[in-house]
């Protein structure tokens, strides 16, 4: 069976460090997803997708410069090996974001683009200070453009909105 050996990482879960600070700046959650990013990058090289990235899921070491680990990868899945440890049926959703193809009978489990939509996750949470749970809301809204909860809103009269708005269009 597949294990993992970890070292013990210092520092506050990332889900701690945003609900102590309410959310994180721009710039400031640009570079942590960034980090995340460099990390997955490995992990996509040895054919491993981590399944459940959430803010429990990532060690913030430092904000400056940004260093951030992830853990808890006992959902993660290797392409390479020949072991069929997910079963067609088994769902592996949770609270943070709620990706169709992880409920549903017959989902893609493992579908590499899951993780994708997960760092996007990441880095909406970084800005907003919550969770994006479903990709749509009862009224087909993404969670960036949900009243009350809106990039747009928060980041009024930032320059950026239009790119991030445009990035999170893609992403969710």
């Amino acid at each position: 069976p597949l294990y993992f050996v970890m070292e013990y990482v210092t520092g506050d879960s990332l889900a701690t460090l945003v609900q102590r600070l309410k959310s994180l700046t721009i710039e400031q959650s640009a570079q942590l997803t960034f980090d995340i990013c460099n990390t997955f990058t490995k992990a996509i090289a040895q054919s491993v997708q981590h399944r459940d990235l959430k803010p429990e899921n990532v060690i913030i070491r430092s904000l400056d410069p940004p260093d951030a680990v992830i853990v808890d990868y006992g959902l993660s899945f290797n392409h390479t090996a020949d072991e069929d440890v997910t079963r067609a049926t088994e769902t592996l959703d949770n609270r943070f974001l709620s990706l169709p193809e992880r409920r549903v009978p017959g989902g893609d489990r493992r579908d590499a683009r899951s993780d994708l939509v997960g760092i996007c996750a990441i880095l909406f949470f970084c800005l907003m200070g919550e969770a994006p749970v479903d990709l749509v809301d009862a009224k087909g809204l993404p969670p960036h453009r949900r009243p009350g909860r809106a990039i747009r809103e928060k980041f009024r009269g930032d320059l950026r909105v239009s790119q991030l708005e445009a990035f999170f269009d893609r992403g969710f």
